[in-house]
């Protein structure tokens, strides 16, 4: 009975293993063309994934999503001139999209960016990345406590100021007030 319950895990576990590569087979033939990632989702399409229009034609393609926590950082930038994302993601991948021409987000157009502007916007990811607000909360309440004692001490030095004039000018009329 321990011998054959020893078997049965020892089974188990093999069945586990097994189905375990059967789906690690199964996702590198179906991403052939992703970058399989432990941090990334990734998923392939290709020209027969779509049957509505507006079909794609433009041979396969690798997308990844991602909903874990502080993995992508981006800059959506939108004025009379301009309407883009661009986004880091921890993989090391970057996108830059231009949504007044791809509203739908398909098309990378990284590459068609000049470096001085993926230097201005990579700036801003890095900066904001870095921003906290309650950092910037609690600095705030200290400049403010710090600006309230010293108006505080201001009025208590105006105070003890006209406090020692008032003695000096009374003094020779006061026998109390001592030189």
């Amino acid at each position: 009975s321990r011998r054959e319950k020893k078997m049965e895990r020892l089974l188990r576990k093999e069945r586990k293993r097994r189905k375990a590569d059967k789906k690690n087979q199964r996702k590198s033939k179906k991403q052939d063309h992703c970058k399989v990632d432990v941090k990334m989702n990734c998923f392939s399409h290709d020209n027969n994934h779509w049957h509505t229009a507006p079909l794609w034609t433009e041979g396969p393609f690798c997308a990844c999503t991602n909903s874990n926590n502080n993995t992508y950082w981006c800059v959506r930038n939108i004025n009379t001139t301009h309407n883009y994302l661009y986004c880091e993601y921890v993989t090391g991948m970057i996108t830059y999209f231009d949504l007044n021409v791809d509203p739908f987000q398909l098309r990378n157009l990284l590459y068609t960016v000049p470096d001085s502007q993926l230097n201005f916007m990579h700036q801003q990811v890095t900066h904001l990345r870095t921003f906290s607000g309650e950092k910037r909360f609690l600095e705030r309440k200290q400049r403010n406590l710090r600006l309230k004692k010293n108006k505080l001490r201001q009025k208590s030095r105006r105070k003890q100021g006209m406090r020692s004039r008032l003695s000096l000018r009374w003094a020779p009329y006061c026998p109390y007030v001592q030189n």
